[in-house]
Order: structure tokens, then sequence, then C-alpha cells
């Protein structure tokens, strides 16, 4: 996980809702730094950075008091896409299942069919 998602998930579980944002000045993931954090909640103080790294620290799992399961079996996972070609497969390699999930099959197969992978050495 990079960086400004650590920084947003661990301002994200300081307070509920969304009471900080970042100044507009910047673009891009360069604008997600503690330097341009903002507050829109006025009953809410500005966490120092080190508080927040603190925080980043924690939901790292690198404080060994902190119950990290989410953040573990989150990161355990593969990627989304890895996912979905494995679930696309399975459906290629069984005609029943082709025919239960129809609509999902037939989409994907349509895409690759239209763009077919080459392989470039």
């Amino acid at each position: 996980m990079n960086d400004t998602r650590w920084l947003n998930r661990a301002l994200a579980s300081m307070h509920n809702g969304q009471w900080f944002g970042w100044k507009k000045d910047y673009i891009g993931t360069e604008r997600m730094a503690y330097e341009n954090l903002i507050v829109h909640d006025n009953t809410i103080t500005k966490p120092t950075e080190a508080e927040v790294n603190a925080k980043i620290q924690e939901l790292k799992g690198t404080n060994s008091t902190s119950s990290n399961y989410a953040e573990q079996r989150r990161n355990a996972y593969p990627p989304i896409g890895d996912q979905l070609d494995m679930l696309w497969h399975t459906i290629d390699k069984d005609i029943l299942l082709q025919k239960r999930y129809f609509d999902f099959y037939q989409t994907i197969k349509q895409v690759k069919v239209k763009y077919p992978k080459t392989w470039v050495e």
C-alpha cells in the first residue's frame, strides 16, 4: 500500500465522517501530504504529524498491541484483477458455470475475443 493510502486510512480512522481534505493547490498524490492537510470540521483539532505517523504505524501492525486482522487479510488477497481472472478461467472451463453466469461470461469473452492477448518477447 502506498504512503498516501496509509495516510488517508490513518486520518479516516482518527475521526468519523469526512473531517479532512487537501489543499487544492497541488495535483495528484503530491497533494496528499501532511503539510497539505486541512480540517473541514471546526470541532476537530488538526492532529500533529507525529500523531498521524503513530496511527500509520499502528495500522501497519508495527505496534505490537495493534489488532491488525482486517489489514493483514486485505493485503493477503491477490489484486482484484487477478481474482477476476481466476473467476473467468474457472467459468471458462465449465459449461454449466458458463450458463449459470451467462452475462458475466459473455461480457468478458467478447472483450477477450475482440482484443486477444498477444505475447511479445
